[in-house]
């Protein structure tokens, strides 16, 4: 299905079958996506600010570049999804599994990972201020030159994460604050 650059403001696709579907550049601001099924689609550029993607299947979905600010993601599997340069802004990610998925040079100022399956992520480079881990699975993420500061990584599971070189200014981890690439936070 073709749907590249099209308008779907608001539109209504709850538990759409949208499986490699090509939504490059496509506008899905507000739209519901509770439960659809996009398994391999292809939504690079599109704008989903304030859309709702609740239990939706982004499996090896790519949102390279895609807007995401204040998106509702809680339970979307996004297992090998790739949101390189994506913006995350205030988009909630609670209990979601995004294993193995990149998010390089992303942007998510308060994004929300609560209770996340971040295992072997990887967000080299992204700037993630203020955003809150607490609970999440982030053994083995990479985070290496990440922007960090004021985030909440207190309850996070960093089990060989790799925080080389990550600005942890005010950052909160577990049972102290972080002021630097703490090598027990890193798993070495």
């Amino acid at each position: 299905m073709i749907l590249r650059g099209r308008s779907l403001r608001g539109a209504v696709l709850t538990r759409a079958d949208l499986r490699r579907a090509d939504l490059t550049g496509a506008d899905l601001s507000g739209a519901i996506l509770s439960g659809a099924d996009l398994r391999g689609a292809t939504l690079d550029g599109a704008t989903l600010r304030a859309a709702r993607l609740q239990d939706a299947r982004l499996e090896g979905a790519a949102l390279a570049g895609a807007d995401l600010q204040g998106a509702v993601l809680d339970g979307a599997r996004l297992q090998r999804a790739t949101l390189d340069h994506a913006v995350l802004d205030g988009a909630s990610f609670r209990r979601a599994n995004l294993r193995g998925a990149s998010a390089d040079t992303s942007r998510g100022i308060a994004a929300g990972f609560d209770d996340t399956n971040l295992a072997a992520a990887d967000f080299r480079d992204a700037v993630l201020p203020a955003a809150i881990f607490a609970d999440a699975d982030a053994r083995g993420a990479v985070f290496a030159g990440a922007e960090l500061s004021a985030a909440d990584l207190a309850t996070a599971r960093l089990d060989g994460a790799d925080l080389a070189d990550a600005g942890l200014w005010r950052a909160r981890g577990p049972n102290h604050a972080v002021h630097g690439a703490v090598p027990t936070l890193a798993g070495r």
